[in-house]
């Protein structure tokens, strides 16, 4: 019975130590390992070394270069509203008209108390000095001037019946009926010049040192989804918030086709000048965790396999700077030229064996065709 168990038992204990020593082998020897196992096919992408744009982003709001309220100057009753809500009008046009019958009159009257004093001046100086005195020559020159300033005075009374527009605009909503006997300071509708509009938005103060005059704004809108807008720096803000230690800035920009109008919300983009040259790769090239953020190169082993090229993948620390257009500045960590592995991260480990294709692996599964002997793409 012992010997029949033994001689069940030794194959068994042959059998688990060739599985221990297998282990044993394929731990201490890496290369083993993935000399047996199949190579993972990666996108390769290279660290370039570039001058990428400088920007600094805000958000802001959108305001009229000239926006007034009108209103009337004296009290009176409305007798004609000379616009249509939303009507476009020309600098000096007539809005609204006030009732001015009693100016009208008097002016009338002054006019011919005008001519009257002309005459009566123009007789007493032929005749003055010799058959007047010339008190009296004064005295008729005295009246003309009198009756010419009351002309002046009721033409600036009738002037303030009429609701002007002071400038090229777009008007609001009417704000008057007719017939309606309106105050002094009643407003009587919005006139706002759209044609160029300020940009008004905040930035950090670490902006400061490259902030000038005639920098160029790109800022975007909701109501123009995909369109992007043009605008130049014209005014910044001396002083900087104590609130929040931002910084006032205020651009002018063209709206000729009327597509922004003031009080919108805008995505602002300043652009600074060019830097120095930086390193940058894609941003799927870079895996950004809690601990740090970190990339994997792809190097080409010493030794190959029947000819071919053998690649690598190792993880790599790297320092991520700013981002833009979908890349990522390198502050340390790489070096230009590096090949690293855009896409499929997650199936790789220190030392794997790789496979660089041209396309990328996720965005093409089917991408089969390996790099050119020696080069990654």
């Amino acid at each position: 019975m012992i010997l029949r168990m033994v001689t069940m038992l030794v194959p068994v204990l042959g059998i688990a130590g060739g599985i221990y020593a297998w282990k044993v082998q394929r731990k201490s020897d890496p290369s083993a390992l993935n000399a047996v196992s199949t190579a993972v096919r990666v996108a390769v992408v290279e660290a370039k070394l570039e001058t990428p744009p400088r920007r600094r982003t805000g958000v802001g709001t959108l305001e009229a270069v000239r926006k007034v309220t009108l209103a009337a100057e004296v009290n009176g009753r409305v007798v004609q509203i000379l616009f249509e809500p939303g009507q476009a009008v020309k600098a000096g046009s007539s809005v609204v008209q006030l009732n001015d019958a009693p100016e009208q009159a008097e002016l009338e009257r002054l006019k011919a108390q005008l001519n009257l004093a002309e005459l009566s001046y123009h007789r007493t100086r032929q005749l003055a000095p010799h058959a007047l005195p010339q008190a009296q020559l004064d005295d008729r020159e005295a009246n003309l001037r009198s009756v010419r300033a009351d002309i002046v005075r009721i033409e600036a009374l009738i002037a303030q019946k009429h609701v002007r527009a002071p400038f090229d605009g777009v008007l609001g909503i009417r704000r008057v009926d007719l017939g309606e006997y309106i105050d002094a300071g009643r407003p009587v509708a919005t006139l706002t010049d759209l044609a160029t509009l300020y940009v008004t938005f905040t930035l950090p103060e670490q902006a400061w040192p490259d902030l000038k005059p005639g920098l160029t704004v790109r800022f975007t809108v909701d109501a123009s989804p995909g369109r992007t807008f043009v605008g130049r720096v014209q005014t910044i803000e001396p002083q900087i918030s104590v609130n929040n230690r931002a910084i006032t800035v205020q651009a002018i920009a063209d709206n000729p086709d009327l597509a922004l109008a003031p009080g919108m919300f805008a995505n602002v983009q300043l652009e600074l000048p060019a830097g120095a040259p930086v390193i940058t790769v894609p941003e799927t090239a870079v895996d950004f965790a809690s601990y740090g953020a970190t990339a994997f190169v792809v190097r080409q082993r010493s030794e190959s396999t029947g000819g071919a090229p053998t690649w690598t993948a190792k993880r790599v620390l790297v320092k991520p700077g700013e981002r833009f257009d979908g890349k990522v500045v390198i502050l340390s960590g790489l070096a230009p030229g590096d090949r690293l592995v855009s896409s499929g991260q997650v199936r790789l480990h220190d030392d794997i064996v790789v496979e660089p294709v041209a396309r990328d692996t996720l965005a093409d599964p089917d991408a089969r065709r390996p790099a050119s002997s020696g080069q990654v793409r």
